[in-house]
């Protein structure tokens, strides 16, 4: 899977100069810094989800970005359809919400 930091730092390299808010709940919150613990407390506007999550929890990212108004998603995250049978369940489910 591939990480936020990398995911991040391939937007740094390319030049990209908006706004990029990280959503985590394992870093230290910092409004200052764009860090948040969850979609709930960021601010409105965002346009775009880059989601690289374990599969198991994209669902829940997903149903935070319909919630919180986000209408385009990348998920970077493996283990679906392709994956298992557990990973059809799961894109399925994701497909419906989409």
């Amino acid at each position: 899977m591939t990480s936020p930091v990398s995911v991040l730092t391939t937007l740094n390299d390319f030049g990209y100069t908006g706004d990029i808010l990280v959503i985590n709940p394992n870093m230290e919150a910092s409004a200052a810094d764009g860090i948040y613990p969850n979609l709930d407390d960021a601010p409105d506007g965002i346009d775009l989800a880059v989601i690289t999550v374990a599969r198991e929890h994209v669902q829940g990212v997903l149903e935070a970005c319909v919630r919180n108004h986000i209408r385009a998603a990348i998920i970077i995250t493996q283990g679906f359809a392709d994956a298992d049978e557990e990973g059809k369940r799961l894109q399925e489910e994701m497909m419906a919400l989409v």
